[in-house]
């Protein structure tokens, strides 16, 4: 038996030869189903001693189609969690509010959002920084699940398959601060300010709309009461939104911004 990927490959290409040799129809996936099981050629010519060569090609045939249900019946059960998981996740992501406001915990939305992305975040390490015990919201949590994937599928690009993406959530007096971090190549300079602006992208063309940050800021500010934030330099990228906790009646608009000025572009401690 092997596990070692170049001798697994180097045994999966010898039975597929000699299976070829042998004239059965499917000798790639005879090779592939063998060789998947740590197996090699030996092995498999031991097992067929005494199959007559007028019957040998019907039963590596019949061998290869048994190795491909035993491989689907694998994955299905891989499969099954996943797709599970996936469903409530957009069931949760996409529920449209029965009310005009729900309570709900904003972690819950961050860790949707994550199950959402997954295949997007393959590559990239997950780092979960959540305050225990943070207090529920009141507003559309349909809506801010569209600003944590607008937000994490900017950091998942500008990371480009590799890289650390964190999520914090801390209370704030009043306020929750969700902040989404990633280590990737950075907002230009002189982008930073614009971002939030419609219609505005730093992707190149065919890429983006330049809509997603905009609408986000929308429903941060104007449908939550809070605020949205950007810091950014080369390799350190953080999107920062303070949300209200339920029952608050105080905004949590940022310092450096009234309602009537555009979202705060924060600077890193120098």
């Amino acid at each position: 038996m092997t596990t070692d990927p170049f001798a697994q490959a180097d045994a999966e290409e010898e039975i597929a030869d000699w299976a070829e040799e042998a004239g059965t129809e499917r000798p790639g996936l005879l090779g592939s189903g063998v060789s998947d099981l740590g197996l090699e050629l030996g092995w498999l010519l031991e097992r067929l001693e005494g199959v007559g060569e007028p019957a040998l090609a019907c039963a590596l045939d019949h061998l290869a189609a048994l190795l491909e249900i035993r491989s689907l019946a694998a994955e299905l059960r891989a499969a099954g969690p996943r797709i599970s998981q996936l469903v409530a996740a957009t069931r949760d992501y996409a529920n449209l509010d029965r009310a005009p406001e729900q309570r709900f915990r904003v972690t819950e939305g961050l860790e949707n959002t994550l199950v959402v992305l997954r295949a997007k975040l393959a590559g990239i390490s997950i780092v979960r920084e959540y305050e225990p015990d943070l207090p529920e919201l009141t507003g559309y949590p349909s809506e801010l699940n569209q600003v944590w994937t607008n937000l994490v599928d900017n950091a998942a690009e500008a990371m480009e398959g590799s890289g650390v993406l964190t999520l914090r959530a801390r209370a704030e007096g009043v306020c929750m601060h969700v902040e989404i971090a990633d280590t990737g190549r950075g907002i230009p300079e002189g982008s930073l300010p614009r971002i939030f602006e419609p219609f505005y992208t730093t992707k190149d063309v065919g890429k983006g709309t330049g809509l997603g940050l905009h609408l986000s800021y929308r429903i941060v500010t104007q449908r939550h009461h809070g605020s949205i934030t950007a810091r950014s330099r080369p390799g350190e990228t953080r999107m920062v939104v303070r949300l209200p906790f339920a029952g608050s009646a105080r905004s949590c608009a940022s310092p450096a911004t009234t309602p009537a000025t555009a979202p705060a572009v924060d600077t890193f401690p120098s």
